[in-house]
C-alpha cells in the first residue's frame, strides 16, 4: 500500500515506512569445538573427592576492558588471578597454563569452563597441561560454584565499575595472596595456602 501511495504515510499516527525491530538482532557466540560436558565429569570430581580440578572464570572490566581469568581448585580453594591484556582465547590460554603449569602434573586434572568463547582454546589448554576439560550447560554457571563464590569474594576488591586496567599486577597478586590466606569453613578453618602445603608433603617422592 505504501508503495502505491505513499503520500498517505504522513496521515499514519507513526509516519515511518516500515516498523523498526524493537530489540536488535540477537549475535549468537562463537560455538566451541570438542566440549565434553559437565553432565559427564566422573562423580569423584563432582564430589571434591579428589585434589587436581580447576574451575575457570572470567571478571569483566568496566567500559567492555580486558578484565582477569580466575581459576579455582576445587578441592583446596587454591585461587589464582590472572589481569589479561585482551579479551581473547589466546589471553585465556595463556593464562592458565602460566599459572597451573608451576603446581605438580597430577594437580592439575581437569578444568571445568562457562560457554564463553573466551574459553575456545581449551583443547590447546589441555595439551600443555596434560589434563581435561569440561564445560557447562548453557546459562548454568551454578554448576560452577567455587569459581562463582570466589567471584565474590575478589569484588569486595575489584567492585563492578572498576578499570581492572588500571590495576597493578602487584595489587592483583596482594588479593589472590589475600584469598589463599584465608580461613575457610569448608577447611575446617584451615587456609587454602595449609591445605596446599599438607597435599604436596603427602605426594609420593618420584624414583625419575
Amino acid at each position: 500500500m505504501y508503495k502505491e501511495a505513499p503520500e498517505l504515510i504522513s496521515c499514519l499516527a507513526r509516519k515511518h515506512k516500515k516498523r523498526k525491530k524493537k530489540y536488535p538482532a540477537r549475535k549468537y557466540k562463537q560455538a566451541i569445538n570438542n566440549k565434553t560436558s559437565i553432565l559427564e565429569r566422573p562423580e569423584i570430581i563432582n564430589d571434591r573427592l579428589e585434589f587436581g580440578h580447576w574451575e575457570s572464570d572470567s571478571i569483566i572490566s568496566a567500559g567492555q576492558k580486558p578484565g582477569c581469568n580466575v581459576v579455582i581448585e576445587r578441592c583446596t580453594r587454591m585461587v589464582h588471578i590472572t589481569k589479561l591484556n585482551a579479551k581473547t582465547a589466546e589471553e585465556t590460554e595463556k593464562a592458565l597454563v602460566n599459572k597451573l603449569i608451576h603446581h605438580p602434573c597430577d594437580f592439575v586434572k581437569s578444568i571445568t569452563y562457562d560457554n564463553g568463547t573466551e574459553n575456545s582454546n581449551h583443547l590447546k589448554t589441555n595439551d600443555q597441561l596434560k589434563c581435561d576439560s569440561f564445560f557447562c550447560q548453557a546459562y548454568h554457571s551454578r554448576e560452577k560454584g567455587a569459581v562463582e563464590q570466589v567471584n565474590g569474594l575478589i569484588r569486595r576488591f575489584l567492585p563492578k565499575k572498576t578499570d581492572i586496567t588500571q590495576i597493578s599486577d602487584k595489587k592483583i597478586l596482594e588479593i589472590e595472596h589475600i584469598l589463599n590466606s584465608r580461613p575457610r569453613k569448608c577447611l575446617n578453618y584451615r587456609t587454602p595456602l595449609e591445605v596446599y602445603e599438607q597435599y604436596r608433603k603427602d605426594l609420593p617422592i618420584s624414583s625419575a
